[in-house]
């Protein structure tokens, strides 16, 4: 069922996400009990530089998406809804908390293209403040993983532009750990704003990095291998034999510049050194 909720002081929208998940809820609060009026962003130049480039971001993506598929066809999206207005879908928890999301735009593919999933939020960003895409992605998780709750999909398409580059496609895969850590945070905050009691909770329990190296992006997913005994002893091994490697590779550069021009092999009982027709220089260790 979609609930209509126009007042932002009704829900947990999905641009809270971020602080729901965060360890200070003092401002977000105080926004929703109405002590405190939004935050004004119309003069905030890399606020209204997304605003502005998002259609052309989505159109972008949405076309390249397109181009890689054998049949463009399965593809759909749309930036508004029937009443041509954006996209919106709000949920309740299981403990009646409103969450609204409210996405860029939603994706639709009918099953051909290897992802199941159908009617899957897209969100845009553009931002120079990431080294990389997966980067702005870990960062935009919550927001993400809202979506995904709210709209009951297994999937979203998150793209990013990075400063002026071409805009990276990210598909983002639902956490069930993930949404339960982030469900059970948004339920307790919002009864600080029901009970209009000024909130004290802070970390409360902190969610494990397997749940956020589990989330699959682009399919893949991330390994802690910190009390992994043999991958730790193959990195000592690797450490230790780090200098050794380099001064190897070195040595091998400054043998085969002691080469003469018309030189065609250098050897001892240790080591022979060979140019051929081209000019390209082996060296075998004898015995090695």
């Amino acid at each position: 069922m979609v609930y209509e909720i126009k007042d932002r002081n009704k829900y947990i929208g999905s641009s809270d996400a971020k602080t729901i998940m965060g360890d200070d809820w003092q401002d977000l609060w105080e926004r929703k009990t109405g002590r405190k009026d939004p935050d004004d962003l119309s003069e905030v130049f890399r606020v209204q530089l997304g605003v502005f480039t998002e259609e052309f971001h989505l159109d972008w993506t949405f076309r390249k998406l397109q181009s890689e598929q054998t049949e463009p066809d399965d593809w759909e999206m749309s930036k508004l809804n029937k009443s041509q207005k954006q996209h919106e879908y709000v949920r309740l928890t299981g403990e009646k908390t409103p969450l609204r999301s409210h996405p860029d735009a939603l994706i639709s593919n009918y099953g051909k293209t290897g992802v199941e999933s159908i009617e899957m939020p897209v969100e845009v960003k553009h931002s120079g403040a990431f080294l990389n895409a997966n980067a702005a992605c870990d960062y935009y998780m919550p927001q993400l993983q809202h979506h995904m709750f709210c709209w009951g999909q297994r999937h979203c398409l998150f793209s990013v532009i990075l400063g002026n580059n071409e805009p990276e496609r990210i598909w983002v895969e639902r956490s069930d750990d993930y949404v339960g850590h982030y469900l059970a945070k948004a339920d307790v905050f919002w009864d600080y704003v029901k009970s209009d009691i000024e909130p004290n909770y802070r970390t409360g329990s902190v969610m494990h990095t397997s749940v956020t190296d589990s989330i699959r992006k682009n399919g893949m997913v991330r390994r802690n291998i910190s009390e992994d005994n043999h991958m730790t002893s193959l990195v000592q091994d690797l450490y230790e034999t780090a200098y050794a490697a380099k001064q190897h590779s070195d040595t091998k550069t400054i043998i085969k510049k002691e080469m003469k021009e018309d030189e065609a092999e250098l050897y001892s009982e240790r080591v022979s050194i060979k140019k051929n027709k081209r000019g390209a220089v082996t060296i075998k260790l004898m015995g090695a």
